[in-house]
């Protein structure tokens, strides 16, 4: 057993490099320490002290964060005084000297007067032992900071650390992963070594675990941290973890994602025998809004039904609706074109990674009969359109309406918007026929429709304008229109009274007054948000700015204004 164990320890001190240095003279100050060769990770130093008061200065420097532990032994037969403390003969002590960046360190060890006339000399010897941060990691230092930070590379969704590595108190492991979509994370750290860290998900005491769930929206990059947080004094530091991420994309179930969360790009669905189903479909976060598109090219009757098989609250076109709730709605269309529906996530359980199931049932017709269809019919072939031959049509429902504006063509982004503006009374455009999608629209053009198009309508003609008029309106087409918005507290005007009709409305400025006309809370502001924040992060949760540039300072042109209140229709029919 001893022949093993000698043997053992043969081979780990062969396996170590060790540099053998004397100490080099004059080194008794500071400015004169003697620099040490810690190439090999661990240097052994045989000095004498010559004479009372000598003091032996050695000098460290690191090229990172570094750990170093010095051991010294006094082997002379006088009491010495040493960094690691005051030393009989024969003791040996050992202290750790740390750096939290690169730098420079020292040591020393001085005499003390002997206690008899006899010449003093006293040896010592030294080891020092080098630790530094990147022992352990290959991402090290690049890790220490976020910048910096090695990029994760997925693995059908999730990516594993394997057991890392803090290898100093001061260590901080940053990792960063990227997203080309909207996705959901699940983030695990397991603190697997024997002091507490901080990290992304909480401070970890040793042996416990925690997980935390987010999401990011878009495309972008993401951080998270662990990071060394208390220390056993006088130990070389080291603890170990273990990371855990899975990435739940938002296109992980739908085979329509992500084109169907805008209604530019949503599906257009395909009728057999007058009716389609959408079986089992996903919404993947709680943000995710599904569009689905239907044309038609007379006047047509359509019935959509809407269940939410799900276990959370989902915004639909037919309304909001429960788990386990179904909804139907029947509506006309008229002449040709396109219209959209939707289904919107709307709540989710804080701390679980959302997925909610629905299925959709639509409908058409021409002759407003419907056959009766449940979401357990399998075979839609068998159902056929109802159009007896002896039936009278209607001709008025027969009629096909044509877009207005000749300016205006189906393949024009903002058709439907237009249409629907026109359609129920709340534009006429220009006297050439055109409506001029491109053209920016003021402030006075868009406090009209939207008073036209909301309940203040009745309001318009008896507003009292002596009373809630501004200086540069009174007397002027809009004053009626901004009358009845200042009475309601819709609009205030600026600080010096003014309205200022000509200027351009901006995204922001419009939201605001959308939320107000609609009576729609957007909630408080939040430290550091801008006025605007809480209109433009609703508008943005619930879809309502589909077909309009995404900047809150943008002025709007006249079609990103009619498809703002087209899209404010589907929200406040709900």
């Amino acid at each position: 057993m001893k022949k093993f164990l000698l043997s053992f320890l043969l081979m780990f001190l062969l396996s170590t490099p060790v540099l053998a240095v004397d100490e080099v003279e004059p080194n008794d100050d500071f400015p004169f320490a003697q620099l040490l060769d810690l190439s090999s990770g661990r240097v052994n130093i045989s000095g004498i002290l010559s004479h009372e008061g000598d003091a032996d200065y050695y000098h460290l420097v690191a090229n990172e964060a570094t750990q170093f532990k010095v051991r010294i032994k006094n082997t002379g037969g006088y009491k010495i005084h040493t960094y690691a403390g005051n030393l009989n003969p024969g003791e040996e002590n050992e202290k750790i000297l740390e750096t939290a960046f690169q730098g420079k360190k020292y040591f020393y060890v001085t005499a003390y007067n002997r206690p008899d006339g006899s010449v003093y000399k006293n040896p010592y010897e030294v080891e020092v032992i080098v630790y530094p941060r990147s022992r352990k990691d290959i991402n090290e230092p690049l890790n220490d900071k976020s910048e910096t930070a090695p990029v994760i590379e997925f693995t059908n969704s999730v990516w594993k650390s394997g057991e890392a590595y803090l290898t100093d108190v001061y260590d901080a492991d940053h990792y960063r992963f990227s997203h080309d979509q909207t996705t959901q994370f699940k983030i695990k750290i397991k603190n697997t070594g024997k002091y507490k860290i901080k990290t992304y998900v909480g401070n970890l005491a040793a042996g416990e675990e925690k997980e935390k769930i987010f999401m990011r929206s878009g495309t972008g990059s993401f951080y998270f941290y662990i990071v060394g947080h208390e220390n056993a004094v006088g130990t070389i530091y080291e603890n170990t973890y273990e990371a855990e991420v899975r990435e739940y994309k938002r296109d992980r179930k739908g085979v329509y994602e992500p084109q169907n969360h805008f209604e530019e790009t949503a599906p257009v669905i395909e009728f057999t025998n007058s009716v389609w189903k959408s079986g089992e479909a996903y919404l993947t976060d709680v943000h995710d809004a599904d569009h689905y598109r239907s044309s038609y090219e007379e006047t047509t009757q359509f019935k959509i039904k809407i269940k939410n098989t799900g276990k959370y609250k989902i915004k639909t076109y037919v309304g909001n609706l429960v788990p386990g709730e179904e909804k139907e709605k029947t509506f006309t269309r008229y002449g040709t074109g396109s219209f959209y529906f939707y289904i919107v996530g709307s709540e989710g359980a804080v701390g679980t990674i959302y997925e909610n199931t629905y299925q959709v049932i639509v409908q058409r017709s021409v002759t407003e009969e419907f056959p009766d269809i449940d979401f357990e019919d399998v075979n839609i072939n068998e159902v056929t359109d109802k159009k007896p031959e002896e039936e009278a049509i209607d001709p008025v429902k027969k009629q096909k309406r044509t877009m207005k504006f000749k300016d205006i063509k189906t393949e024009n982004k903002f058709y439907n918007a237009v249409d629907y503006v026109y359609a129920n009374g709340i534009v006429d455009g220009y006297e050439d026929e055109t409506f001029k999608t491109e053209n920016a629209i003021n402030r006075a053009e868009f406090t009209k429709i939207i008073m036209t198009s909301s309940s203040f309508e009745n309001q318009i003609e008896t507003c009292n304008n002596d009373s809630y008029a501004f200086p540069d309106t009174k007397g002027t087409w809009m004053a009626k229109y901004v009358c009845v918005a200042k009475e309601n507290g819709i609009i205030k005007g600026y600080d010096n009274g003014q309205f200022k009709p000509g200027k351009t409305i901006q995204l922001s400025e419009a939201l605001k007054i959308m939320f107000k006309v609609y009576s729609i809370d957007a909630g408080d502001t939040q430290p550091g948000d801008a006025w605007f924040t809480p209109y433009y992060r609703t508008a943005e949760n619930n879809n309502l700015l589909a077909g309009v540039e995404k900047n809150a300072a943008k002025e709007l042109t006249r079609g990103e204004a009619v498809q703002l209140i087209y899209n404010m229709r589907g929200y406040i029919e709900k």
